[in-house]
This record gives structure tokens, C-alpha cells and sequence, in this order.
């Protein structure tokens, strides 16, 4: 339990805990002896303890760092169903203003995996364009693998009922 935490054992996973975000977003990681530069110095950690700690946050989160969203698979999907690029930043763009307003009107997108939220946005950005209005749920189910029409329709329809009241 965080929260009962206090002293170096939270200074040294907030460490770790630095290092590993640094090793996923920074071209040129800091040393570690830079991740611990703090005022009075009052904790300094060996690089080898804080590695292990490192290891010990990998192992409890399962080796999952990074969150997936809906928009992680849009530009994807825009480009399932528009090969030639000529759309998909149309696309891309309207996918996610569709899933941000829905997020604003209501809680009801937490219900499905972020890739169906994505393949409904998409599908819904796809009905403003004419030469791609024709595409359907079934259509999405080929995007990615667990998609199902279902609950691709579902989601649909949330964002068509958020659409349709945010533009009465």
C-alpha cells in the first residue's frame, strides 16, 4: 500500500519509477545519479538498488507501462480503410473529436475496449465523407483482431446519441 509508504522506500520507487518513464520517452536517458539530484541530497541510491526496483515495478505491473487508449488505434484503422492516405487525416482527426465530445457527454465509452471505441469513431468520422460512407461494423471487424460487430454497433450507437444531442 502506497499510501503507507514514507522515508527512502517511497524516494527510491519514485526513483524507479523516474528511470523507467525516462527509458520510455527520452531519446537520451538522464544517469541515475542525475533522476536523484535533490535538495540536502538527503537520499542517494546506487544504481544496482535502483535497477532492482525497477524490476520489482516491471514484475508487479505485469510488464505493462504504457495505457491503451482508442487513440492509439485510429490512424491505424483510418488507414485500413483508406490505403492511399488521401482521407485518413480527415479521419483521424474527426475519430478523435467524436471520442472526446462522447467522453464530455458521458461515461458510457468506459464500457468498451479501447479498439472498438476507435473502430466506431472511425466509422463514425467515415459517414461525413461520401466516398467512404458505405462502411459498416462488419467492415471493422477485419481491422484487428477482438473486434466484434456487436459491440462495434453499440459503441456506434453511444456516439451517435451523444452526436445527435450535442447537435440539437
Amino acid at each position: 500500500n502506497i499510501q503507507k509508504i514514507s522515508g527512502w522506500p517511497l524516494r527510491l520507487l519514485s526513483v524507479a519509477c523516474l528511470s523507467l518513464a525516462a527509458k520510455l520517452e527520452e531519446p537520451l536517458v538522464p544517469s541515475l545519479v542525475d533522476l536523484q539530484v535533490e535538495e540536502g541530497g538527503k537520499f542517494i541510491f546506487e544504481p544496482r538498488t535502483i535497477k532492482r526496483m525497477e524490476l520489482l515495478v516491471l514484475t508487479v505491473m505485469d510488464w505493462r507501462l504504457r495505457s491503451v487508449s482508442p487513440f492509439c488505434y485510429i490512424a491505424f484503422f483510418s488507414r485500413k480503410i483508406d490505403p492511399s492516405g488521401s482521407c485518413s487525416g480527415i479521419l483521424t482527426s474527426g475519430a478523435k473529436e467524436i471520442i472526446l465530445s462522447t467522453i464530455k457527454e458521458s461515461s458510457r465509452l468506459i464500457e468498451y475496449r479501447p479498439s472498438c471505441v476507435a473502430a466506431a469513431a472511425v466509422l463514425y468520422a467515415a459517414t461525413d465523407l461520401p466516398s467512404l460512407s458505405f462502411l459498416t461494423a462488419q467492415h471493422a471487424v477485419s481491422w484487428s483482431d477482438g473486434l466484434h460487430k456487436e459491440h462495434i454497433m453499440s459503441c456506434y450507437q453511444v456516439m451517435n446519441e451523444m452526436g445527435s444531442k450535442s447537435n440539437s
